[in-house]
């Protein structure tokens, strides 16, 4: 009884706002992640044709792998631990990194609007991290 009110507590103080987002987060990053390692030449071909530029397997692998190590996170996050919080930043720039190499520009700035979102929403309810 004593830990559902203590999940119940954690889930009021992180408002539905940020709860929606971070669900949001979980799904995309497991998707990304099972398109980018289960089917990485489908994956490669969707990116080819619709940005113009191709992603080596190796980084289609690399980029997965940070997306379910980003799933692990966003898990920790939920239940406030400030390693999940920068953790997220340490993937998102990573990741960022991978695209603007391979030359995706302005789209991989978008990259960043997770973690920026996810700390406005933190900083509206006046939380500490």
């Amino acid at each position: 009884m004593a830990k559902r009110t203590i999940h119940k507590q954690r889930a009021e103080e992180r408002g539905i706002l940020l709860t929606i987002w971070l669900s949001l987060m979980i799904i995309s990053n497991l998707i990304v992640g099972t398109l980018f390692i289960a089917l990485p030449q489908q994956t490669q071909i969707t990116f080819t044709s619709i940005f113009g530029l191709m992603l080596p397997l190796n980084v289609m692998y690399f980029v997965g792998i940070l997306s379910f190590i980003n799933f692990v996170l966003i898990i920790s996050f939920f239940d406030w631990k400030k390693s999940g919080f920068y953790g997220i930043l340490v993937t998102s720039v990573l990741a960022m990194g991978v695209y603007l190499f391979y030359g995706f520009g302005a789209w991989s700035l978008s990259i960043a609007v997770w973690p920026i979102v996810m700390y406005l929403l933190i900083v509206r309810k006046n939380i500490e991290i």
